[in-house]
């Protein structure tokens, strides 16, 4: 098993259990993981995993390139990059969408990065890693 694959299930262990979308009645959370380049002019091929929750969770191991970005409405979304070329840093972003407005909730930049959230567990904290 790739070292990559086992990092990333050690992260996604602690908000996985227990983390079936319900929410609120009239009140549903729509989440952008958005991956970058540091520097806009330069694009980066990268590679990860990332879970998205929900009735339907999506968990999907890629390779690509960025810029990338993915949405769904969800509570639970787990991410983990490395960076495999490119001098540029990766930019990590997790937005919430409010109608046609994007609102940031974290962002931070890394060659390795770890992205957890729980909204129905914690609703008001997101954690990001730096593992580099």
């Amino acid at each position: 098993m790739k070292k990559s694959t086992i990092l990333f299930i050690m992260v996604m262990m602690p908000v996985l259990f227990g983390s079936k979308y319900t929410p609120a009645p009239g009140k549903e959370t729509s989440l952008v993981l958005k991956i970058t380049s540091g520097d806009p002019k330069e694009t980066l091929v990268f590679e990860g995993s990332y879970f998205l929750g929900g009735d339907a969770s999506i968990f999907k191991t890629v390779k690509l390139q960025t810029p990338f970005q993915v949405e769904r409405t969800t509570d639970v979304v787990v991410a983990l990059v490395h960076k495999l070329s490119g001098k540029a840093e990766l930019k990590i972003e997790l937005l919430t969408r409010d109608g046609e407005s994007l609102s940031p909730n974290l962002t931070g930049t890394g060659n390795v990065m770890a992205l957890t959230t729980n909204l129905r567990e914690n609703p008001h904290t997101h954690t990001i890693q730096i593992v580099d």
